[in-house]
């Protein structure tokens, strides 16, 4: 049981709890013969947790986008809430602070009180430098802080006069474009402006064959990347890794193969004694819009 109950004579009853969960607050009703009873009421009072604060990996010029805060704020003895939750923000005319309060309407959560807030992000201009941070002021104390988030409003990059390349995931395959051509007149970038639109990921093969037992690597050309931000590597439904913040020289080696990119002009993939069940095809994607496609064939028979 959540407690022990101990009666040691006739003049006397006890009912302990050690390490009290909310799952136990409520009242305990004891009954005695059948006709001699009590009711004790266990109230657990709480502390708030940290906020949490959630904002769309990309927000883009002039397209709708939300920050949120969630928090679990604690329960008081008399029942009542230990803080509200707010969000500070500067969303104001030229980059003012501005501070959101959260309902004062909040759902009960066992012994916390579950709150939340959102708001649109400003991104009809080009703002820099927004920033948004999730607060629960307690009744007594210091403030309970999110971690502050520094929002990057995305623009679009005008390709209209620009010799470009578009690439497909599915087959690393890629098509020249010329944007003097008046059939295509812009393309939506991702983050970076500074980029260089012929980026690419160029592999000596992209097929090859071993035995079983054997080894066998993938050597691929990084071309004009001036930096990687995420890696992923998939095969068929199976997700290997999916990685943001890479930090070079990177290595991946807890998974059937080795993946390394020592700098931003390399990258390997290594098999070793290798088995049936690695053969198939293996799309490695960085920074969400360069791909190759490296197929490995096991002759297993």
């Amino acid at each position: 049981m959540p407690f022990s109950l101990t009666i040691p004579s006739t003049t006397e009853v006890n009912m302990n709890f050690t390490a009290v969960s909310c799952d136990e607050e409520g009242d305990y009703n004891i009954i005695l013969n059948d006709a001699v009873s009590a009711t004790l009421t266990l109230k657990v009072v709480s502390e708030s947790a940290i906020p949490e604060i959630n904002i769309p990996d990309k927000v883009y010029l002039g397209q709708e986008a939300e920050v949120e805060c969630t928090a679990l704020i604690g329960k008081g003895e008399s029942g009542q809430t230990e803080g509200q939750l707010l969000l500070e923000t500067n969303f104001g005319d030229n980059g003012s602070n501005v501070t959101y309060n959260g309902s004062d309407t909040l759902e009960e959560d066992d012994c916390y009180f579950k709150a939340s807030i959102s708001v649109p992000i400003p991104t009809s201009k080009n703002t820099t430098d927004l920033w948004a941070q999730c607060v629960i002021r307690p009744l007594q104390g210091d403030d309970l802080l999110s971690e502050k988030k520094v929002i990057h409003i995305l623009t679009f990059v005008n390709l209209e006069g620009l010799q470009f390349k578009i690439f497909t995931k599915e087959n690393n395959e890629f098509w020249h474009f010329d944007g003097n051509n008046p059939n295509v007149k812009a393309v939506s970038s991702r983050e970076r402006t500074d980029f260089s639109i012929s980026s690419n990921i160029v592999c000596d093969s992209v097929s090859q064959t071993t035995g079983i037992g054997e080894s066998v690597m993938f050597t691929c050309a990084l071309e004009d990347i001036t930096n990687i931000t995420s890696v992923i590597v998939t095969k068929n439904s199976t997700e290997f890794i999916k990685e943001d913040n890479v930090i070079l020289p990177y290595i991946k080696d807890d998974m059937p193969f080795t993946l390394t990119i020592p700098s931003i002009t390399e990258l390997n993939m290594t098999f070793t004694a290798v088995s049936c069940e690695e053969e198939g095809d293996y799309i490695i994607i960085l920074n969400e819009v360069l791909s190759a496609t490296l197929t490995l064939n096991v002759e297993c028979t």
